[in-house]
């Protein structure tokens, strides 16, 4: 059997582009994600490789309860903009599409090493790990050379969302007030964003 560093060798020359390279590496991804050690974290009935955590862990990251096992966090909020305004996570950012994500963490002089990444939407159930997922897929395209090396190992899911996460820690928001993706006062800025929700969708959020 060839050793990991001879497998991606091989998939560098036979795969056309990186989503091939990407979907040929998914299961090496689904044994790596095991390893993550920052956070209490468990496993879902997910069909993505990326583990969870709860609201109580998050808010205990906020505390910074885990500040010495990392250098840099980034908590980020998938939502729509108009989500992320009717409130939000304290200290999380809203990036809602695949270039923002890039720009801000895969630059040209490689990834920001030590770096604990949360992402979350209203359930984390579609847009979060599909940011998470492209993250990932750029991140091992990046490093095929190196595999099994990553810029970002520490990638975690908050579980049911800021939907779940509002429920118990409200205070923790800002403003203190939870607008859904479908919420009727904002019909028109949902239909500026539906196109992303479409699987064929560039964005795939």
């Amino acid at each position: 059997m060839d050793t990991p560093k001879e497998f991606v060798t091989s998939l560098v020359k036979e795969c056309k582009d990186s989503a091939q390279i990407s979907s040929a590496l998914s299961p090496w991804d689904y044994k790596e994600q095991k390893e993550c050690v920052i956070l209490p974290c468990y496993d879902t009935n997910s069909n993505d490789p990326f583990k969870r955590i709860s609201p109580d862990t998050l808010s205990d990251v906020l505390d910074g309860q885990y500040t010495s096992k990392y250098d840099h966090l980034y908590l980020i909020d998938c939502r729509f903009p108009y989500e992320y305004t009717g409130g939000h996570i304290d200290s999380a950012i809203n990036i809602n599409d695949y270039e923002e994500l890039e720009k801000l963490l895969l630059r040209s002089d490689g990834g920001k090493p030590n770096t604990l990444i949360i992402f979350h939407c209203e359930f984390s159930c579609m847009r979060a790990p599909r940011m998470a997922l492209h993250l990932r897929s750029r991140d091992r395209h990046a490093n095929l050379v190196d595999y099994p090396k990553l810029y970002y190992p520490e990638i975690y899911l908050l579980d049911g969302g800021y939907s779940r996460f509002f429920q118990s820690y409200k205070h923790r928001c800002t403003p203190q007030s939870y607008v859904g993706m479908k919420d009727a006062a904002h019909a028109k800025d949902f239909q500026l964003y539906a196109h992303q929700l479409d699987p064929k969708s560039l964005y795939h959020l």
